[in-house]
């Protein structure tokens, strides 16, 4: 082992080189896994995760479909269907609440958000309870929150009994504490309460989630027969579209029905850690053999004094060992140190407790690493006779260069795939974030505090005194920062009576001006809009066309039949990772079912001055209020959360690629000046310039990087053309970033290969042949 270090520390040069290059690799390489083993246990949380089906319904005429009922419908299959177990949720939570302690409330509200379940949920959905008794969740009304809640907000102190108060007043006593939930399941809060008799005769508010526990797929496909024939009890107001049938889709399939598609993305990230893995051996293994010139005099002196040639390999495969345990160690600090970093919030879960497992299989395979890596160059340079000793002559075989040549070749193979990768990924990005929806983004704050808001217009009033403030308009949900599905989405019938769906955005009546988004025909909303009985609509064109509207008619609206008052241009209603779908801008009338929750103001001047303004304009009005505040071109930089970890793995994995690749070129090079030493001065002494000898080398690294090139483009062109069309709005494959990754890669190849070259060609020729090295 002194051996080991002491060799490791003499060539201190090129150990802190591979400690950083492997250490780097090995903390890509667990981050990476980290989210792996996140997306693929998604809701294996659950205990019996391979029997939970969400029961939604299908439109067989569109083929649309949604995963969401009303709570009439929850009823009926809860009361008069057997199975193993039904529980349902709202899915909205309620984002604001109060926790009430010695009969008053906290002076600052609850930035959890409190999701209703029924008890039912509580065993369907596994909940491990470790305070209190589970058995008084029955009353409506009543709480369980997380041991994680509990001790943030109670420290050491059982929070039984303590209550939690909703800003719309209800209030509900916290009975038990649940082991907190895992991040990766579909249905997760801190705070749950009992929903009660919530929306009981609320047939129009298609926002509960209803799961069922089958024991068999056969089982199931007899349970979704059941409720199809007898899906006319479930409509006596035919209020369900023609065509409208029950499906159950399987616990493995909900987030994809939620969230999109990402096995794309997962498949990304699996190449990524495993190339990188792949790379940082294939560095290691360069290095290594680099180092031969220098170290198989000593090799074989020892082989003189008697030590064995098993000896000699079982000592070089040990400092490989040595060094992957250091590496392994400086990535496990890279992790822990990223946990407070900003990449916490690219990765969804990289906490010890969850991936225990991800450790494991990483030290497995540093360890893996380490012998392969370690082997070959122990073989190599074991290899020359013990004379060599005093002759300091020896030859790297033809085949043993053709490999090396190959391994450098593949490090840039894949530095390219990844290079072009990431610019697109990055271009495609930007595409999305930077998209033109047909409304003004800059300048614009948004303001998040809750349902049951009304102080809206005395919020307003206050915020208006301050010059810097040019407007202020509400909605009932985030706009354009959020995914279609977190909409509301409207049935109704078309010109031609057929029934249909489409996306409506409740707003305040200057919304639409406030935006700046052009209305085309008709008009839009004005005050007196918000005193009529049942609302109006002001409708995209696109909407307008596809259902045959026309000014003069009215549709279903939230209340009852409303008219259409106007049309406006097409605008990205949601983010443009969403499917585009027809929507309509909508206002409530005189009986809203809630008050507006979304605050936008348009500000000029110092930002810093006005966010603090606003945030004391809402002490003012509501000091029970919890607020969350962001600029909207903030939130549409971060509205893409899949794309944005797509993005950042291919992006740090191609910067990896390129460093490693370097790497190994100069590691390359260095072999290459080192063996071809007396060449290089043979050739200086018959009259080769610098410059020739610097073109000579330069040529072979650079066919190395074109053939590299040459073999990568027709893979990643594919590659990212098949990436691109999940996307809605994409863009188009340029030539120019073909081009922009090969400059850059020949750029720094070409400088690294210059500048070890130049070092040996400038040596002394005539002691360069003396010494025969």
């Amino acid at each position: 082992m002194n051996l080991i270090i002491k060799n490791l520390i003499h060539n201190k040069g090129v150990t802190l080189l591979n400690l950083i290059g492997l250490s780097t690799a090995l903390f890509a390489f667990i981050v990476i896994s980290m989210q792996i083993r996140y997306d693929l246990s998604y809701n294996k949380h659950y205990e019996h995760y391979d029997n939970l089906y969400q029961i939604g319904m299908k439109d067989t005429t569109d083929n649309s479909k949604t995963l969401f009922l009303n709570r009439y419908i929850c009823d009926v299959i809860n009361s008069s269907y057997p199975t193993d177990g039904i529980g349902f949720n709202y899915s909205r939570p309620t984002n604001r609440l109060s926790i009430l302690k010695n009969n008053e409330v906290e002076p600052h509200g609850l930035n959890e958000g409190m999701v209703g379940i029924n008890h039912n949920m509580v065993n369907i959905l596994s909940f491990d309870i470790v305070d209190g008794d589970i058995s008084h969740f029955e009353k409506p009304g009543a709480v369980i929150v997380s041991n994680k809640f509990a001790h943030e907000h109670f420290g050491d102190k059982s929070p039984i009994g303590s209550v939690i108060r909703q800003l719309s007043g209800k209030e509900g006593e916290i009975v038990a504490v649940f082991e907190t939930l895992p991040y990766n399941v579909t249905i997760r809060s801190e705070i749950f309460d009992n929903v009660g008799d919530k929306d009981v005769d609320n047939r129009s508010n298609w926002a509960y989630s209803l799961i069922v526990r089958i024991d068999n797929a056969h089982n199931a496909d007899n349970f979704t027969n059941l409720l199809n024939g007898d899906i006319s009890t479930f409509d006596p107001n035919q209020e369900l579209t023609p065509g409208s049938e029950f499906t159950l889709t399987p616990m493995s399939e909900i987030r994809k029905m939620k969230e999109g598609d990402n096995s794309t993305t997962i498949i990304i990230m699996v190449t990524a850690a495993l190339l990188i893995i792949l790379l940082a051996m294939i560095n290691f293994i360069n290095f290594s053999v680099s180092m031969v010139p220098l170290r198989v005099k000593g090799i074989n002196v020892r082989k003189i004094m008697g030590a064995g040639q098993n000896q000699l390999r079982a000592s070089l495969i040990g400092e490989a060992f040595v060094m992957i345990i250091i590496s392994f160690a400086l990535a496990c600090i890279y992790v822990s140190l990223a946990k407070d970093s900003v990449m916490s919030s690219y990765i969804s879960d990289m906490s010890w407790h969850e991936n225990k497992v991800v450790y494991l299989i990483s030290i497995s395979v540093s360890l893996v690493i380490g012998f392969v890596a370690g082997l070959y160059p122990a073989l190599y340079s074991t290899s020359f006779q013990p004379a060599l000793a005093l002759k300091s002559s020896y030859a790297l075989s033809p085949m043993g260069r053709i490999t090396r040549k190959i391994l450098v070749a593949f490090q840039f193979f894949i530095s390219f795939i990844s290079i072009i990768s990431a610019i697109f990924v990055q271009i495609q990005h930007n595409h999305m974030t930077d998209f033109d929806g047909g409304y003004i983004k800059d300048g614009i704050v948004h303001i998040t505090h809750g349902a049951r808001f009304d102080k809206g217009e005395i919020l307003k009033e206050k915020l208006m005194a301050n010059p810097e403030i040019q407007d202020v308009t509400f909605s009932y949900f985030p706009f354009a920062s959020v995914d279609a599905s977190s909409l509301l989405t409207l049935k109704t019938r078309t010109a031609t009576s057929e029934f249909t769906s489409f996306h409506i955005l409740p707003v305040a009546d200057n919304f639409l001006s406030f935006f700046d988004i052009t209305i085309l025909e008709g008009r839009d909303f004005i005050t007196s809009d918000n005193n009529t009985a049942n609302g109006c609509y002001v409708m995209s064109k696109e909407t307008m066309d596809l259902y045959e509207f026309s000014l003069d008619k009215k549709t279903n609206s939230v209340n009852g039949s409303a008219d259409i008052v106007g049309v406006c241009d097409n605008i990205s209603l949601a983010n443009l990772s969403t499917t585009k779908a027809p929507f309509a801008f909508y206002n409530f009338g005189k009986s809203p079912w809630d008050y507006n929750a979304d605050t936008y103001i348009k500000i000029s001047g110092n930002s810093g001055d006005i966010i603090q303004f606003i945030r004391d304009c809402y002490k003012d009005v509501a000091p029970e209020r919890y607020i969350d505040i962001n600029f909207l071109t903030s939130e549409l930089e971060n509205a893409y959360p899949e794309e944005s970890r797509t993005k950042n793995i291919v992006s740090g994995f191609s910067l990896i690629a390129v460093i490693i690749a370097l790497v190994g070129v100069f590691g390359l090079v260095s072999f290459d000046t080192r063996f071809r030493r007396r060449e290089i001065a043979i050739r200086r002494v018959h009259g080769a310039t610098i410059n020739e000898i610097l073109r000579m080398f330069g040529s072979a690294y650079i066919k190395i990087v074109l053939v590299s090139f040459a073999l990568a483009v027709p893979i990643v062109w594919y590659a990212v053309d098949n990436w691109l069309q999940r996307f809605p709005y994409r863009i188009d494959i340029t030539w120019w970033v073909f081009a922009l990754s090969l400059f850059m890669v020949l750029l720094l190849t070409i400088t690294i290969s210059t500048i070890q070259t130049f070092k040996a060609a400038n040596e002394n020729p005539i002691d360069t042949i003396k010494t025969q090295i």
